[in-house]
């Protein structure tokens, strides 16, 4: 997905990539390189967000360490739905994982 990533007060334009158990992130403007990456089981909740404190275009992912915000996406529902379906997914697998 092309986005922004929000790091403090700064938009970082680049592409989410997303995998059955990670998102990643990655832009490079004029040589710095901004990577991120977030296991989907560390994850505790995405949900959609206010950039700016007025436009209502973003994704916040909470992690168990820190809080990180996405904007500037061509869809936010959908991307969102897919991310929380993902979520859901690995939740899943880590019940089955702990019940067998």
């Amino acid at each position: 997905y092309a986005c922004a990533y929000v790091k403090s007060l700064n938009l970082h334009q680049g592409m989410m990539f997303v995998t059955p158990n990670y998102i990643c992130f990655y832009s490079k403007i004029l040589n710095h390189e901004n990577i991120l990456i977030l296991k989907f089981t560390h994850i505790n909740s995405i949900s959609k967000s206010m950039h700016a404190l007025i436009f209502p275009t973003a994704i916040r992912i909470i992690t168990q360490n820190a809080t990180y915000s996405f904007t500037s996406f061509r869809s936010r529902s959908q991307t969102l739905e897919n991310l929380n379906n993902l979520l859901n997914f690995a939740r899943k697998v880590i019940i089955l994982k702990f019940n067998y």
